[in-house]
């Protein structure tokens, strides 16, 4: 919505008629309620668009709802290499922006270090992680904070077949 907004507003006597059929595609059933209802209140731009109370109303509107959102990426350990060090195994819990630019890091838990060759995927807030040179045939599970430091960890039940260099994916 607000990418419509500043495209709209660049050349807003051209653009206001095309404004229906873009908030088409705008699946309301994702926006926050609070956004929603101040579209609907006091929005200058969107309020007149004609229909839109109706497309607001129809939240079932997308058989596929299609989510499109800026999140923030982990990196789980891996090696680094520097001139200086050589490879080294990289024991630390990293978050990146969708422009791979460095947000913040923290150690990992005493078990997962120089563990190299395992698996994550993440579930909500919670970091799945399985397998590993030392671990192979160990999964844990890791609760995160908001902020991606990890409050609790759980050792889950053993890998039927140990593994390591493997991949893994959340399928929801």
């Amino acid at each position: 919505v607000d990418a419509m907004r500043l495209w709209a507003e660049h050349n807003l006597k051209e653009r206001r008629p095309h404004l229906r059929e873009l908030m088409e595609c705008v699946c309301f059933s994702y926006l926050h309620q609070g956004d929603i209802r101040q579209i609907r209140e006091t929005d200058k731009l969107f309020a007149g668009v004609p229909g839109i109370a109706e497309l607001m109303e129809d939240q079932s509107r997308h058989a596929k709802p299609r989510r499109i959102q800026l999140q923030e990426l982990l990196v789980l350990g891996g090696t680094t290499y520097s001139e200086e060090h050589g490879t080294q195994a990289n024991n630390k819990l990293y978050t990146l922006n969708m422009h791979c630019v460095y947000l913040d890091r923290w150690r990992l838990p005493d078990s997962l270090e120089d563990n190299e060759g395992s698996a994550v995927c993440v579930l909500g807030n919670e970091v799945f992680v399985t397998g590993g040179s030392n671990s192979r045939s160990q999964a844990w599970k890791l609760k995160l904070s908001e902020h991606y430091e990890y409050t609790d960890r759980t050792r889950l039940g053993s890998l039927k077949t140990g593994r390591m260099q493997h991949g893994m994916v959340v399928h929801n």
